[in-house]
């Protein structure tokens, strides 16, 4: 799901790719359980409640069909938090 190379909520992503939210829900509740896609934070609805930003632990994959099917997956760089570089460099 390249649309979610940074973290985004459940309705950004499927505004992005045109797709209804039900089905985006599901597709997402799909990927988590893959261990394609994880929750990387939340957000503050305006009404007060959470809202989970999901981002995807996959980069690129190929998939080679000759010979049979071989699928190689490159994944996704973790973002390193900023309070943690910088405490590392107070050290």
């Amino acid at each position: 799901m390249s649309e979610a190379q940074e973290p985004k909520p459940v309705k950004e992503i499927v505004d992005e790719v045109d797709v209804p939210i039900a089905t985006g829900y599901r597709r997402i509740q799909e990927l988590e359980e893959a261990d394609l896609i994880k929750i990387d934070g939340k957000t503050v609805s305006e009404d007060g409640g959470d809202i989970k930003l999901y981002r995807s632990r996959i980069k690129t994959a190929k998939i080679d069909f000759n010979g049979g099917i071989e699928v190689e997956f490159t994944e996704n760089e973790e973002k390193e938090d900023k309070l943690v570089g910088v405490w590392d460099e107070l050290k």
